[in-house]
C-alpha cells in the first residue's frame, strides 16, 4: 500500500527541525512540511480555510473549534508549545502597580483578541493566586505594534460580564502601553518598548522564573500553549488507510 501522503504546517521550532529536514521521517506517510514566520498565520489559514492536513494550532483555537457543528479537528496529544506565562504580564512602571492584586479594576490589553492562549494563562494565574478575575479588568485588544483592520478570524462569545474594546487601525497596544494609555499588558510577544524603555515598560513579575518554578511546584502545570491538529475527514481517511 502506498504511502499516506499529509501536509504539516507548524513553525520550524528546534522540537520540530528533525521533520523539517528530514531526520525524522513517520513510517508510512510522506509528509510535505509547511512553515511561515509568523505561526498564527499557520493557525488562521487552518481556522478559515482548512488549508491543510494535520497543522498546530493554539489550544484555544482547538477548544473553540469543539462548538462548531462538525467540529472539524481531531487534537492529538503533541505540544509544540508549552510556556509559563507569568512572564508574559508587562506594566507601565508610572502606574503604581507593585503587585499581582494592584491589577483589579485596571485597563489592560491583550495581544490580538480576547482569549489568546498566553492571554488566557496569564489571566488564569491572577485568578487562581491573586484573585484578580477577568471581569475586574478593561480589556483593550489589538496588535503589539499595528493592529490590522478586518474581520476576526477566530471569533468567540466572550463572557457577557467582560468589558472589551477592539483598537483601531491606527492604534497599537505598544504605544498606549508606553504613553500609559492602558496600564498593563497580556503578550506572548515582548512589546518593543519593554527593551527600548525599560524604566517605562517592565514585567510584572521582574523575577519571573522563580515565581513560574513556584508555579509549577505548587500545580504541577506546565501550560499547553499549542497543540496539533488533524482535520477531520483526514482523520477518517487515515483510519481507513490503516
Amino acid at each position: 500500500m502506498a504511502n499516506l501522503k499529509l501536509t504539516l504546517a507548524c513553525w520550524d521550532y528546534d522540537r520540530t527541525r528533525g521533520l523539517f529536514d528530514g531526520r525524522v521521517r513517520p513510517k508510512d506517510i510522506d509528509l510535505d512540511m509547511w512553515s511561515t514566520h509568523n505561526v498564527g498565520e499557520i493557525m488562521e489559514r487552518m481556522v478559515r480555510d482548512r488549508q491543510f492536513d494535520v497543522s498546530e494550532l493554539g489550544i484555544t483555537y482547538y477548544l473553540r473549534s469543539l462548538e462548531l457543528m462538525d467540529a472539524p479537528f481531531i487534537a492529538i496529544p503533541v505540544f509544540p508549545n508549552r510556556f509559563f506565562r507569568h512572564s508574559a504580564i508587562f506594566v507601565n512602571a508610572d502606574k503604581g502597580i507593585r503587585s499581582a492584586v494592584d491589577l483589579a479594576g485596571r485597563r489592560v490589553g491583550e495581544l490580538q483578541r480576547y482569549g489568546h492562549d498566553a492571554g488566557i494563562w496569564a489571566k488564569g494565574a491572577l485568578s487562581d493566586d491573586f484573585g484578580v478575575a477577568a471581569n475586574t479588568m478593561e480589556h483593550y485588544v489589538g496588535g503589539v505594534e499595528r493592529t490590522v483592520p478586518g474581520p476576526d478570524w477566530a471569533p468567540f462569545d466572550p463572557p457577557a460580564n467582560v468589558t472589551i474594546h477592539r483598537l483601531a487601525p491606527d492604534q497599537s497596544l505598544d504605544a498606549m502601553l508606553e504613553r500609559g494609555e492602558i496600564d498593563a499588558l497580556f503578550s506572548a510577544h515582548i512589546p518593543p518598548s519593554a527593551r527600548k524603555n525599560p524604566g517605562r515598560v517592565r514585567r510584572l513579575f521582574p523575577e519571573f522564573e522563580e515565581v513560574e518554578r513556584d508555579y509549577f511546584r505548587r500545580t504541577g502545570i506546565f501550560p499547553i500553549m499549542h497543540t496539533v491538529v488533524i482535520r477531520r475527514d483526514v482523520y477518517e481517511i487515515g483510519r481507513a488507510h490503516v
